[in-house]
């Protein structure tokens, strides 16, 4: 083989490569395209739960009486809501898994940062969910023991001193939610992400 037919093959090789590289890459990016489709599903459902389920319960607790028959119907709600926050919980989780198996692909480094920017989101969520989670837990217990007469002012202290901290840290958390969200979101328009 002289040295102009190495480097004809040489050059065949690399293109062949490339071409092979960019088919891949092609591939992946609609694989991408995809789990970015079903995590934002996956969103979306986090927030139907949170509108549609939880925020009337919460309603509902804010309109209930102050008494023993009141503490019982708010108990009620208070398990529904702890309920529907576990569902959250597991629906945020599995949009986490599908969009954290965006970075084993052969993406852009753009597609890897809104992927890396939507799993702090993911975890911003999840740790929403986690301080609701406690946040509904003192109230479930408070309840639970306002319906049964069984609550001492020692434990209606203790339990409205951790509602009150708890309700600061869900504002926060909210707040972490809010910018993280937005931040990922400003991030696939400006990176035309997705066409």
């Amino acid at each position: 083989m002289n040295k102009l037919t190495k480097q004809v093959f040489i050059i065949f090789l690399i293109a062949i490569f490339f071409i092979a590289a960019l088919g891949c890459l092609k591939t992946d990016t609609k694989k991408a395209n995809d789990l970015i489709d079903k995590a934002n599903k996956a969103i979306k459902k986090y927030t139907a739960i949170e509108n549609e389920d939880i925020s009337p319960l919460r309603g509902r607790i804010d309109r209930t009486e102050a008494s023993k028959e009141g503490a019982k119907d708010s108990l009620y709600c208070t398990k529904k809501i702890l309920k529907n926050i576990k569902l959250q919980n597991k629906v945020l989780k599995k949009a986490k898994t599908d969009i954290k198996s965006i970075l084993a692909l052969a993406v852009s480094s753009e597609l890897k940062n809104y992927t890396n920017l939507t799993v702090k989101a993911l975890d911003a969520d999840l740790n929403s969910l986690t301080i609701s989670k406690k946040l509904y837990g003192e109230l479930k217990k408070m309840y639970e023991l306002i319906a049964y007469e069984k609550l001492s002012q020692k434990e209606y202290e203790n339990i409205t001193s951790a509602v009150s901290s708890l309700s600061n840290a869900a504002e926060k958390a909210a707040d972490d939610q809010q910018k993280l969200h937005a931040k990922k979101d400003a991030y696939y328009k400006e990176q035309q992400l997705g066409k």
